[in-house]
């Protein structure tokens, strides 16, 4: 185990002319499960395309050129899929994008409907099976309907979630969560936070079922939960994964969470982010706007901490873990 060090890293891919950041928003309905999934998709885009700057939002602004043309029509691009945390949305944790589009991936992230910053529903965020559900789908649409179904590499496939969306990465590696059941029930019995019908109209036999997509081929969790697995079920996962924890995560503690994952998974690669980093490190950095709308905890970092810094050594790792596994 090893906590972090802000080392160089030359990533070995990098494009000659760095291209735009190309962005497309696809909203799509999923009939089987009456279920609206909305996806962000980033991809490489010509360097010669009009950039826009977002504002009026709650994380930092970023660069982008809606709707442009892909840079490079004749190209095959590995696809990494993502996934937010509880509470979430699609472009929680896009800081991490820029360095996967430098990097010639194209990026699909999900909304998880009910389950995020402008819409949260108890009755839906507790059936959290649908998520890995979300995710499949997703890649189902993107490499078979989408206007980039000709420009993914179906073989290379990878993963990022994190917290709840780290969760959904289990579930999609292999993980079976069978004590699901019993650990929301124990949680409402305790806290009182839902209500009781809604905990007892669960169709908890969904939760106990494979949601495995063997099209995934390495999966990058940082402060992933873990409630609801045992070690017999994540010691049968069998793929290339990466677990990030951070060092004072007071709400999933890298002992019980990330390290434990990690120590469960056969050959899981495993990295400490130190300087009292909390769980809310993974998320994007906050803007003005943000400041006066979002709870300080989301956004407060210890004085030893630099956030973008954090970032921008995560990209790093990500970038070499999916270029080991997919892009070379």
């Amino acid at each position: 185990m090893k906590k972090y060090l802000f080392l160089v890293f030359i990533t070995p891919f990098l494009f000659a002319t760095s291209p735009k950041l190309g962005v497309k928003t696809f909203r799509v309905y999923d009939k089987a499960r009456n279920r609206l999934v909305t996806m962000e998709v980033w991809y490489p885009a010509d360097p010669k395309a009009r950039v826009i700057t977002t504002t009026h939002t709650a994380w930092e602004a970023i660069s982008e050129a809606r709707n442009a043309e892909l840079v490079d029509l004749d190209t095959k691009y590995p696809l990494i899929v993502m996934s937010h945390g509880n509470g979430g949305d699609r472009r929680s944790i896009s800081w991490i994008v820029n360095s996967f589009i430098k990097n010639n991936y194209i990026v699909v992230s999900v909304d998880h409907f009910g389950d995020t910053f402008d819409y949260l529903s108890p009755d839906l965020f507790l059936r959290a099976w649908n998520r890995p559900l979300d995710m499949s789908f997703s890649i189902d649409y993107i490499t078979q309907e989408s206007s980039f179904k000709d420009n993914i590499d179906a073989e290379k496939i990878g993963f990022v979630g994190y917290s709840l969306g780290g969760m959904t990465g289990i579930w999609l590696s292999g993980g079976i969560a069978s004590d699901f059941e019993k650990l929301l029930k124990r949680y409402q019995f305790f806290t009182r936070q839902f209500p009781d019908d809604i905990i007892e109209s669960l169709e908890y036999e969904k939760s106990n079922m494979s949601y495995k997509d063997p099209r995934i081929k390495a999966f990058f969790l940082m402060a992933p939960s873990t409630w609801g697995f045992n070690y017999e079920s994540l010691s049968d996962i069998d793929t290339h994964m990466f677990v990030v924890g951070a060092e004072c995560d007071d709400l999933l503690p890298a002992s019980t969470h990330a390290r434990f994952l990690a120590s469960c998974v056969k050959n899981a690669e495993y990295e400490l982010i130190g300087k009292k980093a909390g769980h809310y490190v993974f998320l994007n950095c906050i803007s003005d706007y943000g400041k006066t709308t979002m709870d300080q905890r989301y956004f407060t970092d210890p004085p030893t901490l630099n956030r973008k810094e954090v970032h921008r050594y995560i990209s790093k790792i990500a970038n070499r873990f999916f270029y080991k596994h997919l892009a070379r």
